[in-house]
């Protein structure tokens, strides 16, 4: 979900059959729009290893689901939130902190501003209908996550 900027909701409708080599079809988001997200290598090399595991414990599965339980079924949003809890857990966040698949979805959008990635391609990752969406998502990003960027994109110290 970090990688991705997925919602809790989309992660469970991913079947086998939407993962692709560098991208992972996202069908019928939440505006009810297909879209495409960007699989990184390391991210390609983690579903790999995951593919292999579930073909050999699972095999076949009904509705080609890709993300499942470890009874072999679809998880579903409850489930994932769960699991996000308990990860929570294991990681020792303190309980007045926020951790839910919302904030992974933000992590992911102040991470890929701060990386470069250009607010428009970030929209389209996001499946936002509009930029002003994500502008909202990226509100608490202060004044040294984009002064370095500027710096570098000078039009003076970039004069060709």
């Amino acid at each position: 979900m970090i990688e991705c900027g997925v919602r809790i909701s989309e992660v469970c409708e991913i079947r086998d059959e939407d993962i692709m080599n560098n991208q992972i079809i996202i069908r019928k988001s939440k505006n009810n729009k297909d879209r495409a997200v960007a699989v990184s290598p390391i991210l390609k090399k983690e579903i790999i290893k995951y593919q292999r595991i579930k073909k050999r414990k699972y095999g076949l599965l009904e509705g080609n689901p890709f993300i499942v339980s470890n009874l072999g079924k679809k998880l579903n949003e409850k489930s994932i939130w769960q699991i996000i809890q308990e990860i929570k857990k294991q990681i020792d966040i303190r309980d007045c902190v926020r951790f839910s698949g919302h904030t992974l979805r933000h992590t992911y959008t102040s991470m890929q501003l701060r990386n470069g990635l250009d607010i428009y391609t970030l929209s389209l990752n996001m499946g936002h209908s509009s930029i002003k969406m994500t502008q909202r998502y990226v509100q608490t990003l202060n004044s040294e996550d984009f002064i370095e960027k500027s710096i570098k994109t000078s039009a003076l110290m970039n004069l060709r």
